[in-house]
């Protein structure tokens, strides 16, 4: 196939030949010879650093001569400083890019703060306890501090009686106090609090900076060495007062709340058992307020340990009962 070059001037034509003007697509193509008047206002935005868009002022606002398109030729732009030519592509590419860095770091703070919000829980239990040399250190003091008879060393010097044989066998404050009289137990009172008070005292003093736990630790050594005591075949009592001794250092402000409460009840009903009672149930309910639940629970622990003594303690009675039982009833 061949192609012909069209003319683009226009010939004269006869006036016989005239038709009617009928507007159409060629007549919005300017004539080669023709020479077109343009004026262009070109309105630059400039992206300056941090974000920020300025407006400029117009720039190449004026009249000039734009040579009209040749055949195959693209019009003739106007002549644009490298300094100040921006691709299209690269704007679009730079948008792009931009979109999915923004949305990253918000997914990224979000799963920064997620995470927090889950390991928060690791956190608490990461700051319960020290370096195992403090732990075992405070374990290994509080159990032996634990382990004093102190309640069968005071009866032995008054009385000249072992308590694990009289009363309820229980080598503590009551059995003393229902053995020897009010005044006489007092120093058993005062020498079961004082072992876990120093215990928890020693797992204060070796504590690092944030760690609350290891109080807990060192009185719950003394509880497991007042109920199982080396210096005394492992016979020992419920524990009970070296765990008031224990929270007065680990958790003071509750603990005065529950005295507190017991002397209420006490000075209500005058039975101090009864405030004694009230007081330690109260006690968890009121740390729970003060201290949060991570530290409550440690207490719960140990609260749970004194629970279980008195359940060992129910089923020696029993077995006790039913071997005196037993031995009455033979001939």
């Amino acid at each position: 196939h061949s192609i012909e070059w069209v003319e683009t001037t226009p010939s004269p034509m006869s006036p016989e030949r005239a038709q009617p003007y009928v507007p159409g697509f060629a007549d919005g193509i300017p004539a080669a010879a023709d020479r077109v008047i343009v004026e262009k206002s070109v309105e630059v935005g400039l992206v300056v650093p941090h974000g920020e868009q300025r407006r400029a002022p117009n720039i190449g606002t004026g009249s000039r001569v734009v040579p009209s398109a040749r055949p195959h030729q693209p019009p003739e732009g106007e002549p644009v400083d490298a300094g100040q030519a921006r691709s299209v592509e690269a704007e679009t590419c730079e948008r792009e890019r931009g979109l999915p860095r923004r949305l990253g770091d918000q997914m990224e703070g979000r799963d920064a703060s997620h995470v927090s919000d889950m390991l928060s829980p690791m956190d608490a239990i990461s700051d319960f306890a020290s370096t195992p040399v403090d732990v075992l250190v405070v374990v290994v003091v509080g159990y032996l501090l634990g382990s004093i008879p102190i309640a069968n060393l005071v009866a032995a010097r008054r009385s000249a009686v072992d308590l694990r044989d009289v009363g309820d066998r229980n080598p503590g404050f009551w059995n003393a106090r229902e053995t020897m009289g009010r005044m006489a137990a007092v120093p058993v009172f005062v020498g079961d609090v004082a072992k876990g008070f120093v215990a928890a005292g020693l797992g204060v003093l070796l504590a690092d900076d944030g760690v609350w736990g290891l109080p807990y630790v060192a009185g719950g050594a003394a509880m497991v060495g007042h109920a199982f005591p080396i210096f005394a075949q492992f016979v020992g009592g419920r524990s009970i007062l070296t765990f008031v001794g224990t929270v007065i250092v680990a958790t003071p402000i509750a603990t005065a709340i529950s005295i507190g409460i017991l002397l209420v009840v006490f000075a209500a009903t005058r039975s101090f058992a009864w405030g004694a009672r009230v007081g330690m149930v109260a006690l968890p309910f009121v740390q729970l307020v003060v201290d949060g639940p991570y530290r409550t629970a440690a207490t719960g622990v140990l609260m749970t340990f004194i629970g279980v003594r008195f359940g060992q303690a129910a089923i020696a009675d029993r077995r006790r009962a039913d071997r005196d039982g037993s031995s009455a009833t033979q001939p």
